[in-house]
C-alpha cells in the first residue's frame, strides 16, 4: 500500500482551522434559557458563518489527517452533522420569544391550531368566538321507507316463523328434541328480520345531534318516544363516511361515522339527503379540531 506523504505546514494550517471552527461552534451546545433575543440572533450569525465554512474545513482536515488528528476529525464530522438541528432550535427560541421576527421560526402546532379555530369560526358562521355546540337536524324522518322496512321485515319474520315450525315439527317427528338445535339456522335469519324492524324504526324518527365539547349526542324521536346515545369522544376523533352496518340491498347512502375516545366507532345520519353529508362532516371536524385543545 503506497504510503500517503503529508505536508506539515498544510496539516497543520488543516488542524487550526478546525480547532478554530470548534471554538465557535461550542457555544452552541449551550442552551442558556435566559439568553436575550440578541445573543441568540449572534448565534444564528455564527452558525451560517460555520455552516458556509464546514464543507472546506472538513475537507481539509481529511486530507491532511495523520492518526494523531482521528478524534479531532472526528468531533468536527459530528459537530457539523449537528450544526443544523442546533440552529433550528435557536430560532424556535426567537420565535417564541419575539413571534414574526424574521429569524425565527413558527410553532406549527400552535399555529395549526389557530388555523382550526380561525376556520371552525368561518364555517360556524361566527366571528369572535366558537359557539359551545352544534345542534343539527340529521333526518325528519321517512314514513314511507320506515312503512315498506316494516312490511318486509314482517313478511320475512312471519315466512320464517312459519318454515321453522313445519320445519322443526317434522323433525321432531324423527329426532325428538334435538330437532330444537335448528333453531340456531333459524336464528340468523330472525337476526335479518329484526334488523329490517330496526331499520324501519330508525327511518321513521326524527333524528337530531348534539355536540359539546367532546361529547356526542344522537337523539332519534318517535312520537313521545325519544331513543339517545352519547358518544364521549377523543382529542383526534373526527367524523368521515363510510357505508352503513346495515343497510338496504343496492343502496348506496353514506353513513357519517366516528371513532369514540375508547376507539369503538358509531354510525349515524344515513337518512341525512346525500348532498349535506359532506357540509355536516366538515362542520363538525371544524368545531372538534377547534375545541381539541
Amino acid at each position: 500500500m503506497e504510503e500517503r506523504l503529508i505536508d506539515p505546514q498544510k496539516r497543520q494550517s488543516a488542524v487550526d482551522c478546525a480547532q478554530r471552527w470548534l471554538a465557535r461552534f461550542a457555544p452552541l451546545l449551550d442552551r442558556d434559557p435566559l439568553a436575550s433575543v440578541a445573543v441568540l440572533k449572534q448565534q444564528l450569525t455564527v452558525a451560517e458563518t460555520l455552516k458556509r465554512e464546514s464543507g472546506r474545513t472538513v475537507a481539509e482536515l481529511s486530507a491532511w489527517a495523520t492518526d494523531d488528528d482521528q478524534t479531532l476529525l472526528l468531533t468536527l464530522r459530528e459537530a457539523v452533522a449537528q450544526l443544523d438541528s442546533l440552529t433550528e432550535g435557536v430560532r424556535r427560541r426567537v420565535g417564541e420569544l419575539t413571534p414574526g421576527d424574521p429569524a425565527g421560526t413558527v410553532n406549527l402546532a400552535a399555529l395549526r391550531a389557530k388555523l382550526a379555530e380561525s376556520a371552525a369560526r368561518t364555517e360556524l358562521g361566527e366571528t369572535s368566538t366558537i359557539p359551545e355546540r352544534v345542534e343539527l337536524l340529521l333526518s325528519g324522518g321517512n314514513l314511507a321507507a320506515a312503512a315498506l322496512l316494516a312490511g318486509f321485515s314482517l313478511f320475512w319474520n312471519g315466512f320464517t316463523l312459519v318454515h321453522a315450525v313445519m320445519f322443526i315439527g317434522g323433525f321432531w317427528q324423527v329426532i325428538g328434541a334435538f330437532a330444537l338445535f335448528f333453531l340456531l339456522f333459524y336464528s340468523l335469519f330472525f337476526g335479518a328480520g329484526f334488523a329490517m324492524a330496526k331499520q324501519a324504526l330508525d327511518s321513521a324518527s326524527k333524528e337530531s345531534l348534539l355536540l359539546e365539547e367532546r361529547t356526542l349526542l344522537i337523539r332519534k324521536t318517535l312520537g313521545g318516544w325519544v331513543r339517545e346515545k352519547r358518544i364521549e369522544l377523543g382529542p383526534e376523533s373526527r367524523v368521515g363516511l363510510d357505508l352503513p352496518t346495515v343497510r338496504a340491498k343496492g343502496s348506496r347512502a353514506m353513513a357519517l361515522t366516528i371513532n369514540a375516545a375508547d376507539g369503538k366507532q358509531h354510525q349515524f345520519g344515513v337518512g341525512l339527503p346525500e348532498h349535506l353529508k359532506s357540509d355536516y362532516v366538515k362542520k363538525l371536524n371544524y368545531y372538534l379540531a377547534a375545541t381539541a385543545r
